[in-house]
């Protein structure tokens, strides 16, 4: 799921990594399998150089545009949000349990994708500073961007990822209360 945060690329294939997403996350019980298959089926033809190019703009218009993305996948375009110091919590949260980011990793720590990889890999190592992290930053940013993904995308991929990640967060939610 999370190459959906990223640029677009014109591969056939790229639809079939969501339908493998689709079929690890029921069986695992996840939610969300269905809406991974319907996310596979929105990008079948991103060949096509007018689906590929549809793809490119919302891409832009969504996360990257100068003039104020719709959903900026990174934690300072969420400060209303989560706080002014947001950014700066989360970067001594991050160096505070040792992550680096990954040579090949061209964007900032603060981006989404990596905020959620430091999650999963912290809920796998450390479940207890996992859950500060999920209660403290992603449980209020998670939803709330998949809501105006949901809301306001244009392509049926990106609106789909939306009501993904609400789920997902709720499904998170729902797993740090039950404990």
């Amino acid at each position: 799921m999370m190459l959906a945060f990223y640029e677009p690329e014109r591969q056939v294939h790229v639809s079939e990594l969501f339908e493998v997403a689709a079929a690890e996350l029921a069986r695992q019980s996840i939610p969300g399998s269905e809406i991974s298959l319907r996310m596979a089926a929105a990008l079948r033809g991103i060949e096509e150089p007018e689906k590929f190019q549809r793809l490119l703009v919302e891409y832009t218009r969504l996360f990257l545009n100068p003039m104020g993305a719709v959903a900026s996948p990174y934690l300072s375009g969420w400060k209303e949000l989560l706080g002014d110091d947001v950014v700066e919590r989360y970067l001594a949260f991050f160096q505070m349990h040792g992550f680096r980011m990954a040579e090949d990793f061209s964007d900032l720590p603060e981006h989404m994708a990596a905020v959620l990889e430091a999650y999963l890999n912290l809920a796998q190592t450390d479940p207890g500073e996992a859950r500060k992290l999920w209660e403290n930053i992603l449980a209020v940013w998670v939803p709330a961007f998949g809501q105006r993904l949901s809301e306001q995308a244009d392509e049926d991929f990106y609106r789909e990822f939306g009501i993904f990640l609400v789920q997902w967060a709720d499904a998170e939610s729902g797993k740090w209360k039950g404990q």
